[in-house]
């Protein structure tokens, strides 16, 4: 595993328990399941070209959350958020969405 960094984001409660519960659900740990809702959420933006976050802004009920991602996911979700002209926590956000809602839809 590559050295992975703590980043201090800020999510919506329900969010951050929904991703506790997927990863526990597919034996994850959380930060493989940050990792798969990521690289899911590049993938698509790769083969599919611009997809906007769909949530974007202040939300309500949000709690901070300390996750670990890699130095190199880090700044690839920076990156997308600059070209999308957004913020790195809708990036993120709405990555994590997207993993739940695929779920669901399966």
């Amino acid at each position: 595993m590559s050295e992975r960094k703590l980043w201090i984001i800020k999510l919506p409660l329900s969010l951050q328990e929904e991703m506790r519960i997927y990863s526990i659900r597919h034996g994850m740990k959380i930060w493989e399941a940050i990792d798969e809702a990521v690289e899911d959420y590049f993938q698509t933006y790769q083969t599919k070209g611009v997809i906007d976050p769909n949530i974007t802004g202040e939300q309500e009920n949000t709690g901070k959350w300390t996750i670990q991602i890699s130095p190199d996911k880090y700044k690839a979700l920076k990156h997308l958020a600059i070209e999308l002209e957004v913020s790195i926590f809708d990036v993120i956000n709405t990555a994590l969405y997207r993993l739940l809602a695929k779920e669901s839809n399966d």
